[in-house]
Formats: structure tokens, C-alpha cells, sequence
């Protein structure tokens, strides 16, 4: 994801409310609210959830900035432009995303210790494109999409980030 894409993103989904409001509605803290918003950090699964679900956005728009803005498809300004798409790679889905990103946050917590926060989005895309490269040869074909990729066999790739 993105990081000044997303702050965007979730400053809309804000929709001018203060930092502390919109927080406390998402149930995490002002200053963990303000250092997503500042590109400090990026928030994880769970907390995604909380913000899409009480911002009423969807949570592929809100990551990912595809699809409608809202969950009932109700907002059609906000169509996914294709921009964060990764070239030669179609089969990347929002559920591939966040299945990658919830192994490497469970990796580095098994490790103790963390991850900056920019390369997160390096290596969750290389966990993704390596899951297709090898699917990809597998089945021979470009367009069949990737199904349940066990991201926790990376850990040798994962191992290289940190």
C-alpha cells in the first residue's frame, strides 16, 4: 500500500472529524491515529477493519484505492484507478495483500522485533509476486489467480528484510 496514497485515503475517510474523535471511534489511540496519517507507520489488518468499518469504507478502496468507496458500492467517484496495480502481475488481489501482510506481521512478532515501515510494502509485493511466479509455473498459465498462498513458507524472504 501505498503510504501517501493511503494517508489520503484515510483523511477522507476521516471526512474532517478530528484525530482524537475518529480514533477513539476506531478503538486505537490519537497519536497511533497521527502517525498512520503522517506516514510513520502502517496499520495492520485489524485496525484496517476497525477504521473501514467506522468510516463506512471499504476495505479493498481504503488500502488499495480500488472498487467503491463505500461497502454498498454507493460511491461511484471513487472507482479504482489502476494505479498500485503491479505490472505483469493481475492475479494480486486486496485478499492476497492483506494475507501477506498479516504473515509477515505475525513473522516479526514470532521474531521480536519489527519491521520499518517502508519495507513493509517491498516485501509484502515480493511475497505476492513470488506466490504467483511459482503458481505461475506450476499451472503454466498467467491468468489463473493465485488460491490460498501459505505466506508463512517465506520466511527465508522475510528473513532477508530485516
Amino acid at each position: 500500500m501505498s503510504s501517501s496514497a493511503f494517508q489520503s485515503r484515510l483523511e477522507e475517510a476521516m471526512e474532517g472529524e478530528s484525530a482524537f474523535s475518529f480514533a477513539k471511534k476506531c478503538g486505537i489511540t490519537d497519536s497511533l491515529l497521527r502517525s498512520y496519517l503522517a506516514g510513520r507507520s502502517s496499520p495492520g489488518l485489524y485496525k484496517l477493519e476497525a477504521i473501514a468499518k467506522n468510516s463506512n469504507v471499504s476495505l479493498d478502496w481504503l488500502v488499495l484505492g480500488r472498487g467503491p468507496k463505500r461497502p454498498d458500492g454507493g460511491d461511484e467517484g471513487s472507482v479504482w484507478t489502476g494505479q498500485g496495480t503491479v505490472p505483469g502481475y493481475p492475479e494480486i488481489t486486496p485478499t492476497m495483500l492483506i494475507e501477506a501482510l498479516e504473515a509477515v506481521e505475525e513473522h516479526f512478532e514470532k521474531k521480536g522485533s519489527n519491521l520499518r515501515a517502508g519495507k513493509v510494502r517491498p516485501l509484502v509485493l515480493a511475497l505476492c509476486t513470488r506466490a504467483i511466479d511459482q503458481k505461475r509455473a506450476v499451472d503454466k498459465t498467467k491468468q489463473e489467480q493465485a488460491d490460498l498462498v501459505d505466506f508463512k513458507n517465506y520466511k527465508d524472504l522475510m528473513d532477508l528484510a530485516s
